[in-house]
């Protein structure tokens, strides 16, 4: 579920439509973010004592779910850029997260089937096979 927060800008139905566009087809993309809340804050930062640029601030932030955590924050002068660049930042790291759990849960199996790595693994348990060593290249320190 997406929710769009306005903070220092009246609600425009054409910047819900913009950022539904954006995201969707990464919520698409990414089944176990349909369950999860996303909440996406959309920020005008303008200074009234002194004269410059508009900055929009596009804030989003993932509740619940598989994905909970995850805080993206990106600001640029106009609305659309700073969109663009938080959907692409956005799917960045959900397949960088996905690829970490892949990794970890690969490793987690290796230790598991490979005897040799559950030795090391366990520090208080030293093999007794004496070919274990062979594979392993030991340096000679001088005393």
């Amino acid at each position: 579920m997406l929710v769009i927060v306005f903070k220092n800008m009246p609600r425009s139905d054409l910047m819900c439509q913009a950022v539904r566009e954006k995201l969707n087809p990464i919520i698409e993309k990414f089944p176990k973010l349909e369950g999860s809340q996303l909440r996406l804050t959309l920020e005008l930062e303008n200074a009234p004592l002194h004269s410059g640029p508009d900055q929009f601030t596009v804030r989003l932030g993932i509740e619940n779910g598989p994905y909970r955590d995850i805080r993206i924050t990106k600001t640029a002068p106009q609305f659309y850029l700073a969109l663009a660049e938080l959907a692409e930042r956005m799917l960045e790291r959900l397949n960088r997260y996905g690829d970490r759990r892949r990794v970890q849960n690969r490793t987690r199996q290796r230790m598991l089937r490979e005897p040799r790595l559950k030795a090391l693994r366990s520090s208080s348990e030293r093999p007794k096979d004496p070919d274990f060593y062979d594979d392993f290249d030991y340096i000679a320190l001088p005393h």
